[in-house]
This record gives C-alpha cells, structure tokens and sequence, in this order.
C-alpha cells in the first residue's frame, strides 16, 4: 500500500505545485461510500500541506482515499494478533513462522513480545496467541505450546471461527452518542457557525479541549465533508478527551461551502476507539445510505427522538 501510494503522490506532489489539477468524476461517490478511508485521506492532505506547504484539493484527497480503501479491505480479511512467548527470541520467532505458515491467510501477527513488554504497551489486537497463561480483559486469549501441536492449531482454529468481523454492529456507533449532544436548530445556517456552535458544546462537557473549533474549520476548508444532505466534521484526534458523536440539525438547510446540507454529524474520535473504529463506521456508512431515516431525522422534533432514530437510548435522571 506504502508503495503504491507513493508511486502516486510524488507526481501529485510536482503537479500541485505546478497549479496542475486532476479531475475525478467519482470524488462524491468516494467520500460518501469510503468515508474512513476519505477522512484518512484528508488528515494526510493536513500534514502535506504543514510539510511541502502545497494544498491538496478533493478530487487528489480522493485518488488517495483509494489506496487507503485498498488497504483497509485487505487489512479487514487478517485477524490481528500479538504473540506472547516467555522463552527466548528464536523459538518466539519459530512460532510466529509456524503460526503464520498455517493461517497465511487468516491472521497478521503485529508483534511479538515478551510478559514484561505486555506490561509497557497494552494490546490493541484482536487476538492473543501465548505460550504462557495468561488472562486478559476483553480481549480472547490463546495458549499453545512454542513448538504448535495440533491441539494448539486446533484451538487457534477454533476461535477464529469465533471472532465476528461484523463491521455494522449499530450498538458501537449509538453508544457515541448523548441526547445532550443533539440539536435540533432552525437558526444557525452557515458552516462555520455550525462547527462553532458543536466544538463549544463539547469542550464546556468536557469531551473536547479548546482549539477544537478552529482545527475543525480548518480541515473542512481543505476538504469538505458536505455529501447530499450530510456534513461530517471532524475534530483532530489530539483535542479529544472523550470519543463522541454530536448532531446538528436544520431543516431548513445549512450553507456549506456552497452545498446545502440538513445534518451535521460532528466526529469526536480518539485513540480510546481505535479497536473499533471499523465498526463504527461500518454502523455510520449505514446510516448515511438510509435515506428514509435521514429524511425522518431532517422531520425530527427534538434530541430524544433523532437519538432513538439513530438507535441510542434516551437516558433519563431519575429522582429517587
């Protein structure tokens, strides 16, 4: 994936700073099908632009977004694993060659560690295989022998067919969410009023910290996010304190950047998520494809019914 897209990024590079543009007849169909691999995408035009200070419009932000969806797919069909082994480095690594020659096309091993390094960087991985038990919260563990017997296959085997990669569980995404970061709003009708009125509802709950408005207005003037009657802000992972989803809107339609949208899906994402981020935006591609529940969402009244329409649940003080 590295490879390829540089193969395609340094003459992206010398044709921008050329003022030579592509033209991309499928960019609005990329950012609306692709949108993980989109917003990636853009978080690289960023850091682009910071580094050869060359902007990068759309349609390019969209020929990327490719390469990254190419590699999001291919990663999706490998279950990730961090093998943990308590003996020395080579029969870590015999293992690992075992392992790997008999789930070539099931299983990536991120890493090998040892029970100390477990200790130092906690496991992001789906999956870990161990010659030692061990016991891990939330996360399914395995343990073989470093030499892998049958039974040990037998059992790797076993829980592969375990493991659900369902990327469209609704309860990921919904729990995101809080009927005290919906607004329905018939007033604010411009960009940067919208993502103004969002970045300072979540910083005074504390979900977010202060410059969150200004780092989301800036991405969206690099690419924006507007894709039929939907927008999606998105805050820069080093502001957020808590993930979240907040919601604005306006039936009566929001300028943005020359697009009129109804609905603004304001993404707070942060490290605390990224085991499950393919879910969420698996459950989140599936709400912007349901154009019945987004028209039901644009009629809604108030913040406890566009929560039950998006599959969250109202919580209510009770007074005891």
């Amino acid at each position: 994936m590295i490879k390829n897209l540089l193969l395609h990024l340094i003459p992206a590079l010398k044709r921008l700073k050329l003022g030579l543009k592509l033209r991309n007849l499928y960019t609005e169909n990329i950012k609306r099908f692709f949108l993980l691999a989109y917003n990636r995408s853009v978080d690289l035009g960023l850091k682009i632009k910071n580094e050869f200070k060359v902007e990068v419009p759309d349609n390019e932000l969209a020929f990327i977004a490719l390469h990254m969806e190419a590699f999001i797919e291919r990663s999706e069909k490998f279950i990730n694993v961090v093998l943990i082994c308590s003996t020395g480095l080579g029969s870590a690594r015999l293992l690992e060659q075992r392992i790997k020659s008999r789930f070539v096309n099931k299983i990536h091993i991120n890493r090998v560690i040892s029970l100390q390094e477990l200790k130092e960087k906690p496991v992001t991985e789906d999956l870990v295989i161990s010659t030692i038990n061990i016991k891990l919260r939330g996360v399914p563990a395995v343990i073989v022998s470093p030499f892998l017997d049958e039974k040990g296959s037998q059992k790797i085997e076993k829980i592969i067919d375990n493991l659900s990669f369902d990327y469209s569980d609704p309860k990921v995404f919904s729990d995101l969410l809080n009927s005290d970061l919906i607004f329905v709003d018939s007033e604010l009708s411009q960009r940067d009023d919208v993502i103004r009125f969002l970045g300072q509802k979540l910083e005074q709950a504390g979900y977010v910290k202060a410059g969150i408005v200004e780092a989301a207005v800036r991405r969206e003037k690099l690419a924006s996010t507007a894709t039929e009657m939907v927008a999606i802000p998105h805050a820069p992972i080093e502001y957020v304190n808590r993930p979240c989803v907040a919601v604005f809107v306006n039936s009566k339609g929001i300028d943005w950047d020359n697009n009129y949208v109804n609905i603004v899906f304001f993404l707070a994402m942060n490290e605390d998520i990224k085991t499950f981020i393919n879910e969420i935006y698996g459950s989140f591609n599936n709400i912007l494809e349901n154009k019945h529940l987004l028209n039901q969402i644009v009629r809604a009244k108030d913040s406890e019914e566009i929560l039950q329409l998006l599959g969250g649940e109202v919580k209510r003080e009770r007074n005891d």
